[in-house]
C-alpha cells in the first residue's frame, strides 16, 4: 500500500505540477488522518501497487479487470504490471562479483553506475554448509543492514554471531524495514501447522524480540495474516531451513527444505545470539533486487571463523 500524497511528494522533482495538483486533491478529499511513531508520512489516502511479486502481480491484473473500477485507474495499474512482469530492462551482471573482506573484517562489493541506478534493495546473506553434504548450504538468513555509497560501493559486516532460539540457529527473512527498526520472519511449524515466527529489532529491543507467529496460507498470492498468534508454554515447535545446491553438477533438486528437531516450549520464547561453529565453511554474499523485482546473487566468499 502506497500513501498517495507521500508518493506525489517523492515524485515532485520529476513532475512538479502534477505532484502539487495530486497533493492538493488529496488534501481536499481527506478530512482527517493520523500519524504515529511507527507510521510516518501518511496523509489519509492510499493506493495498492502489486509490487510484492511477479506471479502475484499477474493474478492482480485479472482481479482489477473484473472489479470494473475507474477505467483510467485500471489501465494505469495494468500498464504498471506489464512493465513489472515484462522483459528485464536492465539486467544486473553481478554473478561474478565476489565480496572482498577488508582489513577491518567488513565485506564489500562495487556495482557499476548502471547497476547502482537500477538497484531497489540489497541484502547480505549468510549460508552454512549442510552437515554431510559438500555442495548444499542452508541459509541462516538475510538482512538489509548494509551501507550503500553513491559510487555503488556496498559494505556490511558479520562478526560470526547469529540469532538463535533454544540453542539452534534460526533462519531470518527480513519482511519490513524503517528508521525505527526491522521485522523478520522465521519459518517454523507450531503444533503441526506451518507458521512464520515474527521477530523485531528496534531501539527498545536491540537484541531482538519475538512478537508471535502468523499462519501460512496455502495460496501464494494471499496477503499475509496481520493477527499474530501467541506461542505458549507446552507448544510443540520446530524450525525450517532453506537450502540450495551450489555444486557444479546439473541436478534437478537444487532447492531443499530441512527440518530442525522438534522441542516443547517451556516458557517465554526469546532470541539468543549464538557463535558460528569453528572449522565449518560459511558462505557470505549479497542478494540484489532491481526495480522490476528480479533478484540476483553475487558470487560467494568462503568464510571460516575462529572465535
Amino acid at each position: 500500500m502506497i500513501d498517495v500524497a507521500d508518493m506525489a511528494e517523492q515524485l515532485n522533482a520529476l513532475y512538479p505540477e502534477e505532484a502539487e495538483a495530486l497533493k492538493e486533491a488529496v488534501s481536499e478529499a481527506v478530512l482527517y488522518y493520523k500519524n504515529s511513531r511507527s507510521v510516518k508520512d501518511a496523509y489519509g489516502l492510499t493506493t495498492y501497487y502489486p509490487f510484492g511479486g511477479r506471479e502475484g502481480a499477474k493474478a492482480s491484473v485479472e482481479t482489477y479487470k473484473a472489479l470494473s473500477l475507474n477505467a483510467d485507474y485500471t489501465n494505469y495499474l495494468v500498464n504498471f504490471i506489464s512493465i513489472l512482469t515484462g522483459d528485464v530492462l536492465e539486467p544486473m551482471n553481478v554473478s561474478n562479483i565476489q565480496p572482498e573482506q577488508t582489513a577491518g573484517g567488513d565485506y564489500v562489493i562495487k556495482l557499476s553506475k548502471e547497476e547502482y541506478e537500477n538497484l531497489l534493495e540489497v541484502y547480505f546473506t549468510v549460508w552454512e554448509q549442510v552437515e554431510g553434504e559438500d555442495d548444499y548450504f542452508f541459509m541462516l538468513g538475510e538482512s538489509s543492514n548494509v551501507q550503500i555509497s553513491d559510487d555503488g560501493t556496498i559494505l556490511t559486516e558479520f562478526d560470526g554471531l547469529w540469532p538463535g532460539i533454544n540453542g539452534s540457529f534460526v533462519c531470518l527473512y527480513e519482511i519490513s524495514s524503517s528508521e525505527l527498526g526491522k521485522k523478520y520472519a522465521i519459518p517454523a511449524q507450531l503444533n503441526g501447522k506451518d507458521v512464520d515466527i515474527i521477530a523485531v529489532f528496534d531501539e527498545e529491543n536491540p537484541e531482538g524480540k519475538i512478537l508471535g507467529c502468523r499462519p501460512i496460507s496455502d495460496d501464494p498470492t494471499a496477503m499475509a495474516a496481520k493477527l499474530l498468534l501467541p506461542i505458549k508454554k507446552g507448544d510443540k515447535l520446530k524450525f525450517f531451513y532453506y537450502a540450495e545446491y551450489f555444486g557444479e553438477n546439473d541436478i534437478e533438486d537444487t532447492e531443499q527444505w530441512y527440518e530442525g528437531d522438534e522441542f516443547t516450549v517451556e516458557g517465554e520464547l526469546t532470541l539468543e545470539w549464538l557463535s558460528v561453529e569453528q572449522g565449518v565453511n560459511y558462505l557470505y554474499g549479497f542478494l540484489l533486487t532491481d526495480y522490476q523485482g528480479n533478484t540476483y546473487y553475487t558470487d560467494f566468499i568462503e568464510v571460516e571463523f575462529e572465535m
